[in-house]
């Protein structure tokens, strides 16, 4: 019988090499969070077999699982009641200039308009009398005031049959001349304003 040759070593090599770039042979890299979750597991398994050392790896999963869930929602909680606690720490120490600002009603324009007028600021006080006499038309239901709403808005809403309607356009026009006219206004050009206001129920 005739026995078989070995085969040359550069065939054996090119076979090997091809057998090792098969799909079963490649190395699937674990993605960055399977890493960490496999670390944390081996954490948790080695702390719990210093007690329980026949613990199964089956049993070591279920309970990294569980306790990686309760640290991340305590995670959250701690950092939800953390930003609550800064906003209310915000709110408290808001300062006084900040409250100012809040929306005033007609009675807070009309002492602003009072204040501006006497420092000297007519064009100011012109804005806050327009707007202490606009909120007190909107009170008696005569306007419907909404802060986006120009003079001309207002001349064109107020009814026909009202009988200060000639008036309030007067007035509309001598607010929109001392608080955007070219000229300084002064204080008689204030007080003309003012005397337009008094006739529609609005008191500075």
């Amino acid at each position: 019988m005739q026995e078989g040759t070995l085969p040359a070593s550069g065939r054996v090599r090119a076979v090997f090499e091809e057998v090792l770039t098969g799909a079963e042979f490649q190395y699937a890299e674990a993605s960055p969070w399977a890493r960490w979750m496999q670390a944390f597991s081996d954490f948790v398994g080695d702390l719990l077999r210093r007690w329980w050392p026949d613990l199964q790896d089956s049993d070591i999963r279920i309970i990294s699982t569980i306790a990686l869930v309760f640290l991340t929602a305590a995670s959250v909680l701690f950092i939800y009641r953390w930003a609550s606690g800064n906003q209310r720490r915000s709110r408290r120490a808001e300062r006084p200039e900040d409250r100012l600002a809040e929306p005033l009603d007609a009675g807070g324009w009309a002492a602003r308009a009072r204040a501006a007028a006497a420092a000297g600021r007519y064009r100011e006080a012109a804005t806050g009398l327009y707007q202490a006499t606009i909120l007190r038309m909107n009170a008696q239901g005569r306007l419907r005031y909404r802060d986006w709403k120009t003079p001309g808005d207002y001349a064109l809403e107020i009814s026909g049959q009202d009988p200060d309607r000639a008036g309030f356009i007067a007035f509309l026009g001598g607010f929109v001349e001392a608080a955007f006219g070219p000229a300084e206004p002064d204080s008689s050009v204030f007080d003309a304003l003012a005397a337009r206001a008094t006739m529609l129920g609005s008191r500075v």
